[in-house]
């Protein structure tokens, strides 16, 4: 079975998802994160069916949590709304971003253009394409028929057609989190509730990936140290209080594939 598993091409390439040459700072970041993931615990290759099975079955126990409402006060944003419905409107548009921020603008009176970080952020997308070509691999609901016995819920997603490894939402919400704070970084130091719900959205972009049953945890951990080597390279603020709070949040998650 392993062997079938290794064998398979997982995603597509067409004129939307196909990764072009790479610059010469990105080519730095790719051999980073390829070498971060050897020197890893990562992917078992001597036992991948085994490890795809605890994977899948992490997803499920984050299947647990769908329905379950968000950990910040997200009444006079969102209404009323559980982690199934805010997923609905990330799929492709990052919406919950836009509502936030709308919300943000109107009451702080502040200028945010969403817009303008979003083209920062896709910046980085050719990068994350490289990688899911490399490390092909394939998303949940693809391995479903070699593990009959795992009842996982797959939402369906316009979105999902590459590679699986590094989640393009989860270092989205990443970036996105980060450049919506280092734009207001004096307001979000000195407003930790807001900060707080500011990393809260940020990080469930890429939960409710796996959620939905369309990204691996571990998917999310290759997005996480692209995200924080893209930091380090292009010379981002790499010392706030956004990055501590995911990191706060994102290494103990992370853990099991880090060797110690």
């Amino acid at each position: 079975m392993d062997e079938i598993i290794k064998s398979l091409k997982y995603g597509r390439c067409n004129e939307n998802f196909c990764p072009k040459k790479l610059n010469d700072k990105d080519k730095v970041i790719y051999k980073s994160i390829l070498n971060i993931i050897r020197n890893t615990k990562s992917i078992n290759r001597n036992n991948l069916y085994n490890w795809y099975k605890n994977e899948l079955e992490l997803v499920v126990s984050f299947q647990k949590l769908i329905k379950d409402y968000p950990s910040y006060n997200y009444h006079p944003i969102f209404g009323l709304k559980d982690h199934s419905q805010l997923s609905l409107i990330e799929d492709s548009g990052f919406d919950t971003f836009r509502i936030y921020i709308k919300y943000i603008n109107g009451k702080y009176r502040m200028m945010i253009n969403l817009d303008h970080l979003i083209k920062i952020e896709k910046t980085h997308k050719n990068l994350i394409l490289h990688l899911k070509e490399h490390l092909n691999m394939p998303r949940p609901y693809q391995l479903l028929l070699y593990y009959p016995d795992i009842k996982l819920k797959v939402e369906s997603s316009i979105s999902a057609s590459t590679g699986s490894a590094p989640s393009g939402h989860c270092f989205s919400g990443l970036m996105i989190g980060y450049l919506i704070y280092v734009s207001q970084k004096e307001f979000f130091d000195n407003n930790p509730y807001e900060l707080n719900r500011l990393i809260c959205i940020s990080l469930d972009l890429g939960y409710h990936r796996n959620m939905n049953g369309i990204h691996f945890v571990y998917d999310n951990f290759v997005s996480y140290i692209t995200f924080k080597e893209i930091i380090h390279i292009y010379k981002y603020d790499n010392n706030n209080n956004f990055l501590d709070g995911i990191k706060k949040v994102l290494d103990k998650l992370f853990e099991a594939y880090i060797n110690k």
